[in-house]
């Protein structure tokens, strides 16, 4: 379809939308309280008018940052994932936008970042200043990324701001056993603060 415009659906609760190219886009649905957005290309025209109940929110793009950014507004949102779109290779994904994550979104609760996601950070994905809301942060990491320096380097703000915040990092279950067993012990020697979990991700 060359246009999806969504209008006056005043009592729809949730919606998992998927898009290839979209020309324009327009969601005016005030009481969504759950929204799954994938989008590959979001160079589109799109506009969400103001939700007064959304406190999900996932979006999958490869304008992962400018489809963020849509929904800078609304300050109900809670828990939020993003996962850059699937492709063939992690160099597909080019951003044109950079996002702050803490003041796009000022009231998270928790935090989901997807492989792709965690790839363009920090360059367009950022964190910066303190989050007092946030509790917990999920990161899937690539195989090639499980690097203690990476991973500060990469969350070096919200480990010196996010005291309270628990982090939950999942790993592919194929990753070396010492590779795995070298990150934990150094992400925990190096920040006793933060409540660190890990987990293996199958496939």
């Amino acid at each position: 379809m060359d246009r999806f415009q969504f209008c006056a659906i005043p009592k729809l609760m949730e919606l998992k939308l998927k898009c290839v190219e979209p020309k324009a886009l327009h969601l005016e649905v005030p009481s969504l309280y759950k929204c799954d957005l994938t989008i590959k290309k979001a160079g589109a025209v799109i506009k969400v008018d103001k939700f007064h109940n959304l406190r999900f929110l996932r979006i999958e793009s490869l304008d992962l940052c400018s489809l963020a950014l849509v929904f800078a507004e609304n300050t109900t949102i809670k828990q939020l994932e993003m996962e850059a779109y699937r492709s063939s290779h992690y160099l597909d994904i080019e951003e044109q936008h950079s996002v702050d994550l803490f003041s796009t979104f000022p009231n998270l609760v928790e935090l989901v970042l997807g492989p792709r996601a965690w790839f363009i950070l920090p360059e367009s994905l950022r964190f910066s200043g303190e989050l007092r809301s946030l509790k917990k942060l999920v990161v899937h990491i690539p195989l090639h990324e499980i690097d203690t320096t990476m991973i500060s380097w990469k969350l070096f703000p919200l480990l010196t701001y996010a005291n309270l915040c628990r982090i939950v990092m999942l790993v592919p279950s194929s990753a070396c056993i010492d590779i795995r067993a070298s990150a934990i012990t150094k992400c925990i020697s190096n920040f006793p603060h933060i409540r660190w979990t890990w987990g293996a991700l199958k496939g």
